[in-house]
């Protein structure tokens, strides 16, 4: 049996006023283990688009069907709990508990996700472990980093906390809004690359959204937003 999509959109509006859309989009769909580059300048609905595909926003029209789930048909702590088992968020300001240890920030998804949690310890025996594991594929391999708050860490290295964060569990869907925002050019291509192959080997699809166009070539496809977003096209209609 073939696996279902990881993102399908239909006929999807939504806007913070009605009669002025900020997503309009007829059709977008996102393979199993797709890896896509979603690109667009500030404001034109990225992150907007990101909450609709993460269950956190609810369309005003038509679905979203993540993973061969309709999250319409889900009730708000339904799709909580959706988003908790499947989807593993890379955030931009990255979103990290300063109350807590880098290695309790990475298992965080694991308390919420017993499904999560099963596959954290079948990969490494223990949620710590497979923490540490994930910390180190992404160049995080000092062990006396792992018991330290992330509020002593440098910029780069809370990103690797939130994409490790992101990873443990295997969720099937990634989300990434623009994570790389605050690196150098040459930081942002080897923070893809080891996300990209951490992915790979967990057959997760990735939804990446940035304005960097350098970091596309790094995908299996880029989708300029303009091209599917008729958000402004709406707005002028109405």
């Amino acid at each position: 049996m073939s696996e279902p999509p990881a993102v399908v959109l239909s006929g999807v509006r939504y806007g913070w006023q009605p009669a002025l859309p900020v997503v309009a989009i007829d059709e977008l769909r996102i393979g199993h283990s797709e890896r896509v580059f979603i690109s667009g300048p500030s404001g034109t609905g990225k992150s907007t688009l990101l909450g609709l595909v993460g269950g956190v926003l609810v369309p005003q029209a038509g679905t979203v069907t993540i993973l061969g789930t309709d999250l319409g048909a889900l009730s708000t702590s339904g799709r909580d709990a959706f988003r908790a088992e499947h989807v593993g968020f890379i955030f931009q300001m990255f979103n990290l508990l300063p109350y807590l240890s880098v290695i309790d920030n990475v298992a965080l998804p694991c308390r919420f996700s017993a499904v999560r949690w099963r596959r954290a310890v079948a990969g490494s025996g223990g949620v710590p472990a497979e923490a540490a594991r994930l910390l180190g594929r992404l160049g995080l391999d000092d062990p006396g980093l792992l018991r330290r708050p992330v509020t002593q860490l440098s910029i780069g290295q809370q990103q690797r906390v939130a994409a490790a964060r992101a990873l443990i569990g295997r969720p099937r869907l990634v989300i990434a809004d623009e994570p790389t925002s605050s690196l150098d050019a040459n930081a942002r291509a080897s923070f893809i690359d080891l996300l990209l192959a951490e992915c790979r080997d967990a057959g997760s699809a990735v939804l990446f959204v940035s304005h960097d166009l350098s970091l596309a070539p790094h995908f299996d496809r880029r989708i300029a937003l303009a091209d599917v977003n008729r958000a402004q096209a709406d707005r002028r209609a109405a």
